[in-house]
């Protein structure tokens, strides 16, 4: 049984991020729910917008960082929804140097190489 189930993963986001249902990123995504990719699209501009805003020792991101780690270290979590991660969260985060950076700086183990993984090609811009 896989822990974060891809028919799931909006659930539980949406139940550890209950912020998300408050903003203007979830109003646009409301009518796709069903469509995981366009809500995770939605969700990252939401953690960048914070970071950008409050940077990361806001709540939100530090739940954030530890969801991720935790996603990525449950050797149960669907491989659908790490594909989540690696096309919306870890694209979303090489927009910029200083949300490479916070990547960088936060995220661990599996995550900091799925990371890297996702833009071995643009790293060069941002060493």
């Amino acid at each position: 049984m896989n822990t974060y189930k891809y028919e799931d993963i909006i659930k539980i986001t949406l139940k550890r991020f209950p912020e998300f249902k408050d903003s203007e990123e979830f109003k646009r995504a409301e009518s796709d729910l069903e469509l995981p990719h366009v809500v995770y699209g939605y969700f990252t501009d939401f953690i960048k917008k914070i970071l950008e805003n409050n940077g990361e020792k806001d709540p939100i991101i530090k739940k954030f960082i530890v969801f991720t780690n935790e996603l990525f270290e449950d050797s149960d979590s669907d491989p659908k929804s790490l594909d989540l991660f690696y096309v919306e969260i870890f694209e979303g985060l090489y927009e910029s140097k200083e949300l490479f950076n916070f990547a960088r700086n936060n995220f661990m183990g599996k995550v900091l190489i799925g990371f890297e993984i996702t833009g071995k090609s643009r790293l060069k811009n941002y060493k």
